[in-house]
């Protein structure tokens, strides 16, 4: 079933570009597709979980109604890159909706790109790669006249006192934070957090702890902040994967112009 899904597989919309090294385009067929899903296999199952999935692939019900970025090494053919594009064009199910309510991000006027399953194969992981993966983004972005982007982002931690103190940095400085706009359902709520909000939301002086909680945030999710994007809310807990997510969403009439000139 899963194989007759994937060989059956056509994009939505179609971009590439490329330098002297890369090509950076949406997956045209379902054999694309599938490296797609091994290189996500690789990188979500074997590196982060240390497991296999019997498929070897990295495969949800969404991978068939998206469209798919990939980055290609030019000298060894390899798919090295990739972003999930789930546009409201042609979708309105949305991966995000799986963890959170997302009642007031759907009311939203103007086209929404919700993206995820960011990975990068480990022997790749260079400015370049990423450079290449945010100028394919931001071309289908033009291409579809997408005004809001939006998505799950990760952080390798399932500890409550670390989400509370986590969310209270984001909180603390106002710019980064869009409070209330959404919350977790029931099932992905993270035990404890309000327990620890209450705690130490308005504690002082400030822990060696709370000093360095920091240093958790992984270099993507602070991209998306210094290109404009704001947490949404509390964040949720993703017991498959082992991590808790923030929604965050980003104003794409906001972008720097910094940016735009880097990668647009």
């Amino acid at each position: 079933m899963i194989d007759k899904k994937i060989e059956n597989y056509t994009p939505f919309h179609e971009i590439l570009s490329e330098n002297s090294r890369y090509i950076v385009k949406t997956v045209s067929d379902g054999e694309e597709l599938r490296k797609i899903l091994e290189l996500r296999h690789t990188v979500y199952y074997k590196e982060l979980l240390n497991t296999e999935h019997f498929l070897k692939l990295d495969v949800d019900k969404f991978d068939f109604r998206c469209d798919h970025l990939a980055v290609i090494d030019k000298k060894s053919g390899q798919f090295v890159g990739t972003y999930r594009l789930n546009s409201s064009l042609f979708n309105d199910k949305f991966y995000s909706a799986t963890e959170f309510h997302l009642d007031k991000i759907e009311q939203l006027e103007g086209v929404k790109l919700e993206i995820g399953r960011a990975c990068v194969h480990p022997d790749f992981r260079n400015a370049i790669t990423i450079s290449m993966l945010w100028k394919g983004m931001l071309e289908y972005m033009m291409k579809t006249e997408t005004r809001w982007l939006f998505g799950c982002s990760s952080i390798k931690t399932t500890d409550s006192l670390e989400a509370a103190l986590l969310y209270k940095h984001f909180h603390k400085e106002g710019s980064k934070m869009f409070p209330d706009i959404v919350r977790p359902k029931k099932i992905h709520k993270i035990p404890g957090f309000d327990q620890y909000l209450e705690k130490y939301i308005f504690s002082d002086p400030e822990s060696d702890m709370e000093n360095n909680i920091e240093k958790l945030v992984p270099p993507l999710l602070n991209f998306y902040i210094k290109a404009g994007a704001k947490i949404c809310g509390e964040p949720a807990v993703d017991w498959d994967f082992k991590c808790i997510d923030f929604l965050t969403l980003l104003d794409v009439s906001t972008v720097s112009e910094r940016l735009q000139r880097k990668f647009g």
